[in-house]
C-alpha cells in the first residue's frame, strides 16, 4: 500500500510475539495535540506493538471478509471472540480511536470510530470489525465515484473481494488497518 505501511509491514516482520496487551498508563498523556485532534504526547509512544486481529471460520484464510460485516447479521460463529469487548480499550481514557485508511493511488484518509459505549465499556470486537468495514466502503464509495454501490471498485479489487486482518497502533490513539483482498 503506501510507503509508511510498507515500512511499518517490514517493522512488523521483525516482532517475535503476537499482539501485545500491555497496559500503559494513561494518565500521564499529556495536552499536545496530534494530527487527529486526539490529545497524545511522546508518553503514548511505545516500542510495542499493539494489534487486534479478526478471524474468520476459515482457519486456512486469515481475516474476516468485509462484505459480511456491511448490513448482515454475522452469526455468533462467524467472528472468533467476536461479542467480547476488545481488552484494549477497557483502560483507555478515550472515547474514540483514528482509524487511517490507505489504498495505493488514492489520497489517505482517516476516520473517528468510537470504541465505547454511553456507559463506558469497550466495544466488542464485531462492533469494532463492522465500523470499519463501513468506513472502508465509504472511502471505497468516494474515490470511485460510486456514492450508492454496495461493492465499488478501486482498480481492479472490489470491495466483496476485502478482508480485514488486523488493526495496529504504537499510542492506542491511531491505528492502521490491514486489509487484504
Amino acid at each position: 500500500m503506501t510507503t509508511d505501511l510498507a515500512s511499518h509491514l517490514a517493522a512488523r516482520l521483525s516482532i517475535t510475539g503476537d499482539s501485545h496487551n500491555v497496559d500503559m498508563d494513561l494518565d500521564t498523556i499529556s495536552s499536545n495535540t496530534s494530527d487527529s485532534g486526539l490529545d497524545a504526547s511522546m508518553s503514548d509512544l511505545t516500542d510495542e506493538l499493539y494489534e487486534i486481529c479478526f478471524q474468520g471460520r476459515q482457519p486456512n484464510r486469515p481475516g474476516i471478509p468485509m462484505r459480511v460485516l456491511i448490513n448482515n447479521a454475522l452469526p455468533k460463529s462467524f467472528l472468533s471472540k467476536g461479542d467480547e469487548p476488545v481488552a484494549l480499550f477497557e483502560e483507555s481514557r478515550h472515547d474514540c480511536i483514528v482509524v487511517k485508511l490507505h489504498w495505493l493511488g488514492y489520497e489517505a484518509d482517516s476516520e473517528l470510530i468510537s470504541v465505547k459505549s454511553d456507559k463506558g465499556d469497550p466495544i466488542s470486537l464485531r462492533a469494532l470489525a463492522e465500523e470499519i468495514a463501513r468506513c472502508y466502503l465509504l472511502f471505497m464509495r468516494q474515490r470511485s465515484g460510486s456514492f450508492d454501490s454496495e461493492d465499488p471498485m478501486l482498480g481492479d479489487v472490489s470491495f466483496h473481494q476485502l478482508y480485514l486482518l488486523s488493526i495496529y497502533s504504537r499510542n492506542k490513539l491511531e491505528w492502521e488497518v490491514d486489509v487484504r483482498s
